[in-house]
């Protein structure tokens, strides 16, 4: 709890000039870790080893190329590539990083598809990483599918992440050892970025909300406006 750790970046997104940085929680001056190649948004952010020694990101060695997840240390900012593709690899590559509680194991997407990857007592990743859910059929044909955030539950025992459409994801989960993808049933679309309590007894997510009303405008014969706008039809969608 002693360090918050977020991405900066220019706008229009300029991916060379982000910045990894840490903060304290309550007072204290932010401090550059290191500059890394990835956009700003989904996918982008920062993942805590449990040891608070480290953070897991997305980078890449070029302007081009899939993404890998590396390991950068916040004492000297010095990283080690934590997954591997080649240039030639199709898709946007590794993002979405996720440490288990427990500190065994890494999720992460890759063109999503989630996986995990062991890790050892030194919290170095051990063996090949596996395929754990394919969230590609979420969504319409052509479009991302998610996931939209990644988190564990507290036993590090499941995954819960969006998939779908965006801006209509919900939320799902799935075990870490496998099996069926279940949907978090109780929680409407468009549910994203969750996040859960270190006690496991709540869960946190953000919620896309855009109204579209039809309103009504008085005009006169030049079509200028000789009224206030007023609502004509109101609801919770899109009118």
């Amino acid at each position: 709890g002693r360090w918050i750790a977020f991405l900066r970046g220019d706008f229009p997104m300029r991916m060379d000039s982000v910045q990894l940085l840490v903060i304290p929680p309550v007072v204290g001056t932010e401090r550059e870790i290191a500059r890394v190649n990835v956009p700003v948004g989904w996918g982008a952010r920062p993942a805590w080893t449990p040891d608070s020694q480290a953070l897991i990101v997305p980078d890449r060695e070029g302007p081009t190329g899939p993404f890998s997840l590396y390991r950068i240390s916040i004492d000297d900012g010095g990283r080690t590539r934590w997954t591997f593709l080649a240039e030639s690899s199709p898709g946007a590559g590794d993002k979405d990083p996720a440490v288990s509680p427990d500190g065994t194991r890494l999720a992460f997407n890759r063109n999503g598809v989630l996986h995990l990857v062991d890790l050892d007592d030194r919290l170095q990743p051990r063996g090949r990483p596996r395929e754990l859910a394919d969230l590609n059929g979420f969504a319409v044909a052509g479009e991302l599918s998610g996931p939209w955030g990644l988190a564990w539950t507290a036993d590090s025992r499941e995954l819960v992440f969006p998939a779908g459409t965006w801006p209509d994801p919900r939320l799902f989960r799935v075990s870490a050892e496998g099996g069926p993808i279940r949907p978090l049933a109780a929680l409407a679309s468009g549910t994203f970025a969750p996040d859960i309590s270190l006690a496991g007894n709540r869960l946190a997510y953000m919620e896309w909300i855009v109204r579209y009303d039809i309103w009504q405008l008085e005009v006169d014969e030049a079509k200028s406006a000789i009224s206030e706008p007023s609502s004509l039809i109101a609801s919770s969608r899109l009118d």
